[in-house]
């Protein structure tokens, strides 16, 4: 158990329980989440070897900051959030508290329109954001994180 819980944590860096349960934890009163996609994608991302030199052409420059740079494979990882909230001030407050989190970055609101449910209405709302790059918690962060829950709580 032990090896395959260490296994895991090598290939997840953020495990996904604990994006879900931030997530979940950051909810303003009133909002509930309808559905939630985790799209994980390799890119490149070029990390330059040298400072090259000042002078010469732009044309010059290019070419020597292509030869002299590496290409580094990243895991980019992007969410896609729809729910609904009482109004848009809950819809807001979901958006400032993902913000703040450690593990969320690019946090923005896609779409925001007034359904009726029950005869009752709601906003429901398209939120994207990312998992902050090259994150990677530690058995201390997750159990932090699992302790101040429990605080509020």
């Amino acid at each position: 158990m032990k090896t395959m819980v260490m296994t895991a944590e090598l290939l997840e860096p953020v495990p996904r329980s604990i994006v879900l349960a931030s997530l979940t934890n950051n909810l303003p009163s009133g909002v509930s989440l309808l559905d939630f996609e985790l799209e994980e994608k390799e890119t490149q991302i070029y990390r330059s070897n040298s400072g090259g030199s000042a002078s010469g052409s732009q044309y010059q420059k290019k070419s020597e900051t292509n030869k002299t740079q590496t290409p580094e494979k990243v895991i980019e990882t992007n969410l896609q959030i729809k729910g609904i909230a009482p109004s848009d001030i809950q819809v807001a407050s979901f958006i400032a508290r993902l913000s703040t989190s450690i593990l969320f970055n690019n946090v923005s609101l896609v779409e925001s329109k007034e359904v009726e449910i029950e005869k009752v209405k709601y906003r429901e709302f398209r939120l994207k954001a990312g998992i902050k790059p090259e994150l990677t918690l530690t058995k201390e962060d997750i159990d932090g994180i699992r302790k101040k829950h429990e605080e509020a709580s």
